[in-house]
Formats: structure tokens, C-alpha cells, sequence
């Protein structure tokens, strides 16, 4: 009879359970109930519901004598069953752990991978702990943990995880019938958000902006009345209330409102107050005394104050009133997105307002009808045509605006003479070099070993050619003479290589190479480059010239013989240089293809008189350029070429296209 009474009662408790989902609790009273008929159901000591989150350990969402799992007697219990709820939800199906100085009733429920003998040891508690995953669309939102008591057998283990896989079927049907309401929520604050949006621009008069806000951002935030407060910088006596046609800014409540929007203002971020929370603020902030006049007038409860702000520009205060807390999971993000909105739509509608009304055309009408004032701007019409005539006839120079770099006048690259050679040593790794001067050392010992060789041999023969010589021997005579030929030839051969070993510097200049030291002991082909050397006393101007503009400029050396170019270069843009184009042979051949399309290369000498800049106010100072050249100077140049009016040097460019596009 008993056994009878406990299983009528059991199965009391999950029918119980069963119909949890369909009571429409909110989650706090839901698992509070779901967790006590839960430890009712199998009988357990307590238990506990776990959140899981994304960033962060998981949080005790609710429980029942959490305490009796240990939790609170050391740091090792609270990590055992933090990490068993993290593995839980990792692995997605339940865990046991078995209690202090347990072992065999466990054995057939433990998880892979842990036997009941480490479990044991684990938990410092005399309880089993039982883990069931509550998920939510595939995934795990919840860990239903269960205290057990002691003594439990093998049979009563398996009697627990059965129960609790049948429990946690009720949670996963409420998370999903909650996510799926919550879901259902968000896409109807996105249809009235929407739909504020749409009415709140679609106007371009700044009181009915403010009106439009109020009453559309009502129902987008879901609250019982919304309040536009305008700055009266940014335009006076604009107040909006939602559902109220012309609000009366003499009212109590309204002044009470203006008070609180002018210390948002101030504070320059949102305030968010109830009015049972007025006992938890500081009597002494001035913020306190505000809300508490506020809701001495006010018979809401609750209030929420967002300051509108258009880029760094506060205009007003968005005053949301007697919203329900449960409303909304981010009510605090709708309404920012509403005053937004508000800010945007304020800020063109005030800007259009301050455009003036111009009426072009007035002032012609009144010309044409007078005789006086039509002859008078007739005359002036005429000198300014006049005037305008003769500034496009006067002659003015086509100048051509181009791209240059300096580069120095003369450049060498110092590459490998001799094939599958190593760099012995680089005697020269950067600064100023002598022409002639030694700067790098192949590694010549296998060419000295064979010029050793060599010349043994050719001792030997010739001791063997002065022998046939005093003996009178002809045939030897002409056989050793030959022989000693080729090998003084072989011994010239490697005289030559040995010395091509020694590389010396083609000119003077500074070394541009960097990090020349990091290539000895490196093997290297023929024709490899080592490093490269420049003249830095010396420099050119390369020009970068337009193909579409190389005509001008090879008619003005053709009329005039030689042509400026004036240019400034990036490191220095406060100083204007000078070089001159006295040449054909100055002009590249042959294009370079660039992204803006084809240009010629001008090169021209600059003299050194250039890079010394007078300075001070008697110009006794010389400032000199040269020092601080580097290889490569960015700038903009203009080259004058031919004087043409001035109507055509302005027009040139249509000129030419309308040639090149209907010729």
C-alpha cells in the first residue's frame, strides 16, 4: 500500500510538472516552481538551476539548499561543480558524479571518460550530484543540477537520471514555447519601429516632427506616454505629450518634466527611475529631489529619460513614462533607436526651416519694368562683356602640371662577374665611397690553388724545355715550347679571374644598398646584383610628362629653344626650385605605362646653385638642400611652354576633347 501511495504520488508531481508550460509563468516563477517539483519528484536533498553564458562562468539562476552539496566549504567543491555544469553543457547529455568515499552505484551511470573512484575523490561532498542539460533550440541554455541523498543504491541512480529525462522535457518545451514568444516580441518592435520611422521623416516641419515622435514612438516603445522636450536653444516653447493635441507647458507635471529633462542635459546620459527604487538614491543629489517632486505629481510609476542627440548636438529630452518592466528585453535599445530617429528627423527639419525663401526672379521683374534701372544694367552688362572680351584675349602661358622625382645624375649597380662564387667579405657595408676604392672579396682560394698548380708546372717545363734546348733536341724543343705556351695562357686566364674576385667601386658616391653586411658567405650567380652606389652631389630632375601634353612642350623647345620647369618637392614644399629643358635629347623615347595612362620621361640636370636657399632678413643665411636629399623626392612640377589667350588656355582641355572625340 505504501509503494502504491508513493507512486500515485510521483506520478502527481510530473503531471504537475507537465502542465507548468501551459500556465504562461514568467521564467523567474516557473523554474522556482519546475526546480521544487523537481526535488520533490525524486526525492533529492536540493538542487539548483544554472545559467550558461556565452563570455562568462555560469550563474545560479534559482535553488533549493544549495548549500548541502558544499558548495560554500572550499574553493575546490565550487570549481568541481562549476566545471561539471561547463561539461555539461559541452558534451549535451547528463553527468554524476558520485558522493565522497563513494564507488560501484555509480559505475553504470558515470560519464565516459571518469571512473566512480575519481569522481569520488572530486566531490568532497557526502551527496551524489546529478546534471541534466535543458536545451533550447539544439543547444544547451540550462543545467538542471539535483542534490541526492546518501546511500543511494545502483538501482536508485538509474531511477533518478530516468526521472530527470523524462523532467527535463518539460523545460526544454517551456524554453522553446519562450523563445519562440520572445522571437514574436522582437518582430513586433521591428514592425513598429518600422513604422515610426517612416511617419517620424516624412515630414519636414519641425513642430510636427516633434508631434509625429510623440505619438508614433508611443506605441514603437509600448509605453502609456511619451514626452518630446526641445531645448529652447534649439527652438522655443516646442513640447510634445503623446494623445494631447497642444500640451500646456504651465502645468505642474510639464514644469516638473522640464526640471528633470534640463538635468539630463546636463548629465549628458539617460535616467532611468521607479518610484519604489527612490528609497535606495541619495538624499543629497539633486536628482533625488527631481524624481521625488515628479512622482508627487505623476501617477505612473516609472520613467525613462533619453537625451536626443544628433551627432555632437543635444536637442532635447525623449521622456518615456509608465512602461510595463516586463515589456520589453531591451527596452533601453528601442528607445535609444526612437530618439535617434527623433534627432535625425529634428535636425533636417530645423535645417530646412532656416533655409530663406529666394525668389530670383523678383528683382529681374522689377529691372525690366523700369527704364532707369533696365538702361543702367545694360550699360554694366556691357563693360563686363567688354572686360571679359579682353581678359580672354590676353596672352598668357600654357603651363603643363606634371609629376617628378630627383634622382641622382649618376648611378651605378655593382653586380657579380664571375659565376657560382661566394662573398668572402664585403669591405664596404654603407657610406661614401672613392672611385676605385675595394669593396667587395670573393672567395678566390680554389683559383690561387690552381695558379699554384699551374705554375709548378710550368716550371717544370720550362727546366724540361731549357734541358732539350742544351741537348739539341728539336722535336722536344717544339713540344715543350707549346706545352709551356698554354699553360702562361692558363696562368694569364687565372690572373684575370683573381683579379675580377677583387670588385671595386665603379665611381665615387654613397652606398644606397641597405644591409649589405647580411650577404657574406652567400653563393652567387653571374650578373647577381651586390649592391648599388650613387652620386648624391649631383642630382637630376625626372619629369613625368602626359603623353597628351608632350606636344606643348616639344613646340616650345622648337620655338623658343630651350623651356623652365618649376617644381617643389614633397620634403620641402616651402621652397620652389628651378631646372631647365634645353634639349630633345632630354626626352624619353620610348613611354612608360602608368595607371593615368602614357608619360614621357624628361631628364634635366639641376644645378647645385638651386639647392642653396637664401634665408634671414638680409639673406646672409644659406640654407642647403643637398644634405637632406634622398634618392627618389616626390613632387609637382609646371613647365611653361607657349603663350595663348587666355580664353584658350582655359578652354584647351574641352578644346581637346571635343577634337579627339569628334575628329
Amino acid at each position: 500500500m505504501p509503494e502504491n501511495q508513493t507512486t500515485q504520488r510521483l506520478a502527481e508531481i510530473l503531471s504537475r510538472i507537465k502542465q507548468l508550460p501551459s500556465a504562461n509563468l514568467e521564467p523567474p516563477q516557473f523554474f522556482a516552481n519546475f526546480l521544487q517539483l523537481t526535488v520533490a519528484a525524486t526525492g533529492s536533498r536540493g538542487g539548483a538551476i544554472w545559467l550558461t553564458q556565452a563570455r562568462e562562468g555560469p550563474q545560479c539562476y534559482c535553488h533549493i539548499d544549495l548549500e548541502a552539496c558544499g558548495i560554500g566549504e572550499s574553493d575546490q567543491q565550487k570549481h568541481l561543480i562549476v566545471e561539471a555544469v561547463q561539461r555539461t553543457v559541452a558534451e549535451g547529455k547528463p553527468l554524476v558524479i558520485s558522493p565522497a568515499g563513494g564507488g560501484d552505484p555509480a559505475e553504470s551511470v558515470t560519464v565516459e571518460g571518469e571512473t566512480p573512484n575519481q569522481a569520488a575523490s572530486a566531490n568532497q561532498s557526502r551527496h551524489a550530484l546529478f546534471f541534466v542539460p535543458l536545451k533550447a533550440a539544439q543547444q544547451v541554455a540550462m543545467v538542471l543540477q539535483v542534490i541526492g541523498v546518501e546511500g543511494l543504491s545502483a538501482h536508485d541512480y538509474r531511477t533518478i537520471v530516468g526521472l530527470l529525462m523524462q523532467i527535463v522535457e518539460t523545460g526544454d518545451t517551456y524554453l522553446a514555447h519562450r523563445r519562440a514568444a520572445v522571437l514574436d516580441d522582437d518582430r513586433k518592435s521591428l514592425a513598429r519601429l518600422l513604422q515610426y520611422a517612416e511617419g517620424v521623416h516624412g515630414s519636414l516641419d519641425p513642430e510636427k516632427v516633434v508631434y509625429q515622435a510623440a505619438n508614433l514612438g508611443r506605441d514603437a516603445i509600448g509605453c502609456t506616454r511619451l514626452v518630446i522636450w526641445i531645448d529652447p536653444k534649439v527652438k522655443r516653447r516646442l513640447v510634445a505629450v503623446s494623445g494631447v493635441d497642444k500640451a500646456d507647458r504651465r502645468a505642474v507635471l510639464l514644469q516638473t518634466l522640464e526640471k528633470l529633462s534640463r538635468h539630463c542635459l546636463e548629465l549628458k546620459k539617460p535616467i532611468v527611475a521607479a518610484r519604489e527604487q527612490l528609497v535606495e538614491l541619495s538624499e543629497e543629489e539633486e536628482l533625488t529631489e527631481l524624481l521625488k517632486d515628479y512622482f508627487n505629481v505623476s501617477k505612473l510609476d516609472q520613467i525613462f529619460l533619453q537625451p536626443i542627440k544628433n551627432q555632437e548636438d543635444y536637442l532635447g529630452v525623449l521622456i518615456a513614462e509608465g512602461f510595463d518592466e516586463q515589456s520589453g528585453v531591451n527596452l533601453a535599445g528601442i528607445i535609444a533607436t526612437v530618439a535617434k530617429h527623433t534627432a535625425v528627423a529634428l535636425n533636417n527639419a530645423l535645417e530646412m526651416a532656416a533655409v530663406p525663401l529666394v525668389r530670383p526672379l523678383g528683382k529681374l521683374q522689377k529691372v525690366k519694368k523700369d527704364p532707369k534701372k533696365r538702361r543702367k544694367w545694360l550699360i554694366i552688362l556691357t563693360v563686363l562683356a567688354v572686360g571679359l572680351v579682353i581678359c580672354m584675349l590676353l596672352p598668357w602661358t600654357i603651363r603643363i602640371e606634371c609629376a617628378c622625382r630627383l634622382a641622382p645624375r649618376d648611378r651605378r649597380i655593382i653586380d657579380v662577374p664571375l659565376d657560382g662564387m661566394k662573398i668572402a667579405e664585403i669591405i664596404r657595408t654603407e657610406g661614401v665611397v672613392q672611385q676605385g676604392e675595394l669593396m667587395v672579396q670573393l672567395d678566390d682560394e680554389e683559383l690561387w690553388s690552381k695558379w699554384r698548380e699551374l705554375k709548378a708546372q710550368r716550371d717544370e717545363k720550362d727546366i724540361q724545355y731549357n734541358q732539350a734546348i742544351r741537348s739539341e733536341r728539336r722535336d722536344d724543343q717544339e713540344l715543350f715550347h707549346q706545352e709551356l705556351e698554354i699553360l702562361n695562357a692558363s696562368l694569364e686566364l687565372l690572373d684575370l679571374l683573381i683579379d675580377k674576385c677583387k670588385i671595386s667601386a665603379p665611381i665615387g658616391g654613397t652606398i644606397l644598398t641597405p644591409q649589405l653586411k647580411m650577404k657574406t658567405g652567400k653563393t652567387v650567380s653571374r650578373g647577381e646584383q651586390i649592391c648599388e652606389i650613387a652620386d648624391l652631389d649631383h642630382w637630376q630632375l625626372v619629369l613625368e610628362v602626359p603623353q597628351q601634353e608632350m606636344g606643348w612642350v616639344q613646340r616650345a623647345l622648337e620655338e623658343q629653344g630651350t623651356t623652365s620647369a618649376k617644381f617643389i618637392l614633397e620634403m620641402f614644399p616651402e621652397y620652389r626650385l628651378q631646372a631647365e629643358i634645353t634639349k630633345f635629347g632630354q626626352i624619353s623615347q620610348i613611354p612608360q605605362i602608368t595607371e593615368e595612362g602614357n608619360v614621357y620621361e624628361i631628364r634635366v640636370d639641376v644645378a647645385d646653385e638651386q639647392f642653396e636657399i637664401r634665408a634671414g632678413d638680409a639673406d646672409d643665411q644659406v640654407i642647403n638642400l643637398k644634405t637632406a636629399l634622398r634618392d627618389d623626392s616626390l613632387g609637382r612640377a609646371k613647365i611653361d611652354t607657349l603663350d595663348r589667350p587666355l580664353g584658350y588656355v582655359l578652354l584647351r582641355k574641352v578644346i581637346r576633347f571635343f577634337r579627339v572625340t569628334f575628329f
